[in-house]
Parts: C-alpha cells; sequence; structure tokens
C-alpha cells in the first residue's frame, strides 16, 4: 500500500505592469502546475497582486483551498510600469 502525503503549495504571483485579463493565465500561475500539485494530493493556495484591469480565473480558483487577490492601486500600478521602463525588465 502506498501512503500518499499531502504537501502544502503556496504561490504568490505579482502582475506585470501592463497586465489585463484573467489573473494565471501567465507563467506565474499557471493553470497545468496548479493541477499537477493538486492530481498528487497537495493543498494549494494562491495570493495574487494585482491591478484592477486583471479579473479572478474562476477555473484556477476552484482548484485551491484558498485564493486570495490583493489589488494595488493605480499610484503603486503606475510605478511597476515606470520601475520596468528605467530598468528595462
Amino acid at each position: 500500500m502506498v501512503e500518499l502525503k499531502m504537501h502544502k503549495v503556496l504561490f504568490i504571483s505579482a502582475f506585470h505592469p501592463g497586465a489585463r485579463g484573467s489573473i494565471g493565465a501567465g507563467e506565474a500561475i499557471c493553470g497545468d502546475n496548479l493541477k499537477k500539485h493538486v492530481n498528487n494530493g497537495s493543498q494549494v493556495d494562491v495570493i495574487v497582486i494585482s491591478p484592477a484591469t486583471q479579473y479572478e480565473n474562476p477555473e484556477i480558483k476552484a482548484l485551491c483551498h484558498s485564493y486570495e487577490v490583493i489589488n494595488v492601486s493605480k499610484k503603486d500600478y503606475l510605478k511597476g510600469i515606470l520601475f520596468n521602463a528605467k530598468y528595462k525588465s
């Protein structure tokens, strides 16, 4: 008999300046990666830091034990864009 141990996985994702659309479509919390952890019996929790131009992804959220979105202000959003422009990141 194989004993399965549950692991806890925490994904923390920050937005890319200029990002729009569904959260979780990008590389930080990609759906396939989450599904792999869930299928292996892991408890997955997600914290997303995003601007108002992005919205929750119900498919990704349904896989998670918890899913929290922290919205950033327009000021912080613009600071992120300027930081990336300055440092070409």
